[in-house]
Parts: C-alpha cells; structure tokens; sequence
C-alpha cells in the first residue's frame, strides 16, 4: 500500500523534530545572556535555530 502525502509529510514532520537539538538549557542560556545586558542596550529579536538546520 501506497502512503499519502499527508502521510509523507507526517513521517518527514516527525523526523526532523526527532533530531532537534536545541535543548531548553540552550534557550535558558540565551534568556540569560539577553536579560544580562546593559540597560541602555535594546534587544528585540532572537532566532535561535539548530545549526544543522537547512
């Protein structure tokens, strides 16, 4: 039996979270470093992403 391509996309959607490897201790080391700055400093956007990320 043939999948779908909901099926395909599922399984790939599934796949790329399984290797995610940004960790809620990389998103607490970020917080940290932003909520450090000086307060002359305005920081209004972080991306974080994995860096095996295409």
């Amino acid at each position: 039996m043939r999948s779908t391509p909901a099926e395909s996309l599922r399984q790939a959607v599934n796949e790329m979270y399984s290797e995610a490897t940004v960790t809620a201790g990389d998103v607490a080391e970020v917080i940290a470093f932003a909520v450090q700055r000086p307060k002359h400093l305005a920081i209004n956007e972080i991306l974080l992403r994995p860096a095996a990320q295409v």
